[in-house]
């Protein structure tokens, strides 16, 4: 993200989605790179994170999709305050 700022004459700093992402990556990284998830059941998260980012309730059908929604729901009420 800080490339794309560089690249568009952007002034650099640590905005919201920035920090979202990166505390989120390691946990969505970790869904996509194991190969004992289904690739159907990627997609099905993928589907499912989706419909979270756009502020729609998914229902939660793995542990991972838990703890994955857990953390963006705790990064979306700490920059509601």
């Amino acid at each position: 993200m800080i490339a794309f700022q560089l690249i568009m004459g952007i002034k650099i700093e640590l905005t919201t989605s920035i920090f979202g992402y990166n505390m989120l990556y390691p946990y969505t990284d970790n869904v996509i790179d194991n190969p004992n998830i289904s690739k159907e059941e990627k997609k099905q998260f993928a589907i499912n994170f989706r419909l979270r980012l756009q502020g729609k309730v998914s229902q939660s059908t793995t542990e991972y999709e838990v703890l994955n929604f857990y953390y963006f729901q705790k990064e979306i009420n700490q920059n509601q305050n």
